[in-house]
């Protein structure tokens, strides 16, 4: 185990990559939340040793005619980063 200290606390994806991008620090956060960054080589991946499997995700809604289009669109996200250049 590795243990790590610092002055930035949050709950949120957004801050998290500003924040490495800024130079603030390292973050460890699912591979999708940085990817465009990697791509364009402003962020690179550290401690690969050291990654971990997230859980899988599992998308459970009613069947109908009908589908929301916030839950469509919510299934097309899931399905196009999934899908795209992993690390």
């Amino acid at each position: 185990m590795i243990r790590v200290s610092g002055g930035l606390i949050t709950d949120s994806g957004d801050i998290l990559r500003e924040a490495a991008i800024n130079g603030l620090g390292i973050s460890q956060a699912t591979w999708w939340l940085f990817r465009k960054e990697m791509q364009r080589g402003l962020l690179v991946p550290l401690l690969q040793d050291y990654e971990i499997e997230a859980d899988p995700i599992a998308i459970v809604f009613p069947a109908s005619r009908r589908t929301p289009a916030k839950v469509r669109a919510v299934v097309g996200f899931l399905l196009k980063i999934t899908r795209c250049d992993t690390p």
